[in-house]
């Protein structure tokens, strides 16, 4: 439904059944169904401002976001299918921006929390240059400085594939079809495994709070298997 956020959860066309729940920030409501590129989009207000404790210090919220938990509606399909840290694996959405920070701005696009765990997220710097960043297996890998108009409010395509070779990991970012930067190598840092839980987040981190992020429209968002480019 346009303007609401019926049916919730959001159908997973996979065939895994990860449906993504529709869940409401701390001080935005939930997402909502719009006009997409393809048929509906998702669109989601993320912008929380931060407001400030009775000591000074100051306090960020969650932001509203889609997201697939094990702990939600048992039986859950098969978790280890998020596992893909050590895998070749694909991702990539199409995003449209409604308002840009004007300062410095994160904005997640997946974070997968597993065992090992791994995130796309976007940044934008205050001179308006933006970086394409992923992490997976606590290490962390960036192109920066890219001269990307997101501020136009039309859709792009946004993606990055993830090789692994042993211990060889190497990142490529894609923006429209088109290589961002060249392929960058990612580190082998052993990530933490006390957290067992798998969730998969489309629009926000999973843990920890920001208040620069996403305020704008995803559709046709995919994680799949195997090295694949754009066109």
């Amino acid at each position: 439904t346009i303007d609401d956020w019926m049916p919730d959860p959001v159908e997973d066309l996979s065939g895994n059944s990860f449906e993504g729940k529709l869940l409401a920030g701390e001080s935005h409501p939930k997402p909502t169904y719009v006009q997409g590129k393809f048929g509906t989009g998702i669109r989601l207000e993320g912008n929380t401002p931060q407001t400030q404790n009775e000591d000074g210090s100051n306090r960020t919220h969650q932001n509203p976001r889609v997201s697939w938990s094990d702990l939600d509606r048992p039986p859950a399909p098969d978790p280890g299918r998020l596992d893909l840290t050590n895998t070749n694996f694909t991702a990539g959405v199409w995003v449209k921006f409604d308002k840009v920070e004007a300062d410095d701005s994160q904005i997640y696009i997946f974070h997968c929390g597993t065992p090992a765990g791994w995130a796309f997220f976007l940044s934008r710097n205050a001179n308006g240059l933006w970086s394409f960043n992923f992490y997976g297996g606590g290490a962390k890998t960036a192109v920066k400085d890219v001269d990307a108009n997101f501020e136009d409010m039309q859709w792009h395509h946004v993606a990055f594939s993830h090789a692994s070779e042993g211990d060889t990991k190497t990142i490529r970012f894609y923006r429209d079809g088109i290589a961002v930067g060249a392929p960058m190598p990612l580190g082998t840092k052993v990530a933490p495994t006390e957290d067992e839980r798998h969730i998969f987040t489309l629009g926000e981190r999973n843990v920890g709070r920001f208040s620069t992020g996403l305020v704008g429209a995803f559709d046709d968002a995919f994680v799949t298997t195997g090295v694949c480019s754009f066109k």
